[in-house]
């Protein structure tokens, strides 16, 4: 069963927004996520170059 069947699309979109206003910047969550990735065995995980985009935004 995934998660994802047991919630709405509002409350999914409710989890990633409260995750990620726990970091100060998109830069800091996507430095976050590259290490979660390769602890969970992903082995080619990389943050690209910075734009002016202020990192992942939802």
């Amino acid at each position: 069963m995934q998660i994802s069947s047991m919630l709405t699309a509002e409350e999914i979109k409710g989890c990633q927004q409260d995750l990620y206003s726990y970091f100060e910047t998109g830069y800091a969550f996507e430095e976050f996520l590259k290490e979660y990735l390769s602890k969970m065995g992903l082995d080619e995980v990389e943050v690209t170059q910075r734009s002016r985009d202020g990192g992942l935004h939802f």
